[in-house]
């Protein structure tokens, strides 16, 4: 019959037994982490409420999401790694190059999650008690220009672990930041002009 059929076919070398269990250590691992989810909210946050500093709590917050999406992922490596692929190697490449790029973009969102949380927890307080009108304009450039660092960065790692060649890719952005500064000099120099400005306040 059917029942007997699914569980002796074998799909990509894998019994209907192998992907159910694959499949149970998946949601396993999305219980586990939403699990810490709920206990962090409902216990860990009213200790850090707690205590003098705001640090732990803006870590804490930042980590939340980012830890349910990486055990999520975790799980669903550790699930299809379960899985025996041998004879079709190319999917086990497939499989480490993709949760690679993931857990590469996963680790750039918590970074600049992690540097934006403090940038508005401490120094964008500061900068709105001086009357100095530059912080003002440095403040967005440089929440824009480390955004935008960390997630080339990332790309480019993860361009490389997911085996492309980042040579030619590396080449070209070098390239392009120098036909960038050429024609942009004019720009450039009128923005650092603009910084003499308001530094010396003539």
């Amino acid at each position: 019959d059917l029942v007997d059929w699914l569980l002796g076919h074998e799909f990509l070398n894998n019994s209907l037994q192998d992907w159910l269990i694959a499949l149970f250590i998946i949601l396993g691992a999305i219980l586990v982490t939403r699990t810490a989810y709920w206990f962090i909210e409902k216990y860990v946050k009213g200790l850090t409420e707690k205590t003098k500093t705001k640090l732990d709590d803006v870590l804490l917050e930042t980590f939340k999401k980012p830890l349910v999406l990486g055990g999520g992922l975790a799980g669903a490596w550790f699930g299809l790694k379960y899985l025996d692929f041998t004879t079709y190697p190319g999917v086990d490449v497939w499989i480490n190059g993709f949760f690679s790029v993931l857990v590469t973009f996963l680790g750039a969102w918590l970074v600049c999650s992690i540097f934006e949380a403090l940038l508005d927890e401490y120094v964008a307080p500061y900068f709105e008690e001086t009357e100095n009108d530059l912080d003002d304009v440095l403040l967005p450039i440089s929440r824009r220009g480390v955004r935008t660092i960390v997630w080339v960065v990332a790309i480019i790692m993860a361009l490389d672990n997911a085996g492309y060649d980042i040579t030619t890719v590396l080449a070209g952005l070098g390239v392009a930041g120098m036909a960038f500064a050429l024609a942009a000099k004019d720009s450039l120099s009128n923005l650092f002009g603009g910084f003499t400005i308001f530094t010396d306040k003539p």
